[in-house]
């Protein structure tokens, strides 16, 4: 009996200390800073590499709430098979412009030495302009531009997980 007695203690004592582990994960986490893009971002071009037909198909996916809660505008041209992304104060502004990739210089038959794809079929290429417009306030173009990226990023993953990114600096090249 007294072995019964003494399992359920241990027993609720290894329940307590998994869930006191738990929460002090999720306590760990939401304290952790987060991780930053390079300060760069503004002076390169980011290129997309993705199965995504047009713009129009990016923006069912695109969470223009989190955007517009950061004070980031969309202005899609579809017909032009672009976007302009602008803040409120005006010292960010961004251009997403979609193109074939052939149209650009990919998937000249065969696979392609970027994506390792067969033949570019709905490959498309899509490069994103970003343009800091105000010196002054860098602050809130830098955080204007990484919610634009982050957004971008997340949204051509949803439709397209083999998608590329390549973040072009001035002076090296990135990808994703």
């Amino acid at each position: 009996m007294t072995g019964y007695i003494i399992g359920g203690i241990c027993a609720a004592a290894v329940t307590a200390a998994g869930v006191v582990s738990v929460i002090r994960g999720k306590n760990r986490t939401k304290t952790a800073p987060k991780q930053k893009r390079e300060r760069e971002i503004q002076a390169g071009s980011h290129i997309f590499k993705a199965d995504v037909k047009d713009v129009g198909e990016l923006l069912e996916v695109i969470n223009e709430k989190s955007l517009n809660r950061k004070d980031i505008f969309l202005e899609p041209e579809i017909e032009a098979d672009r976007i302009l992304f602008r803040n409120g104060n005006g010292s960010f502004s961004a251009e997403l412009i979609g193109r074939d990739a052939e149209s650009t210089g990919y998937g000249q038959g065969g696979a392609t030495e970027d994506t390792g794809r067969a033949g570019s079929g709905g490959l498309r290429i899509y490069r994103l302009s970003i343009d800091r417009r105000r010196a002054t306030d860098r602050e809130a173009a830098d955080a204007a531009a990484e919610a634009v990226l982050t957004a971008l990023e997340k949204a051509f993953l949803t439709l397209d997980y083999n998608a590329i990114v390549e973040h072009v600096y001035r002076n090296h090249r990135k990808t994703k």
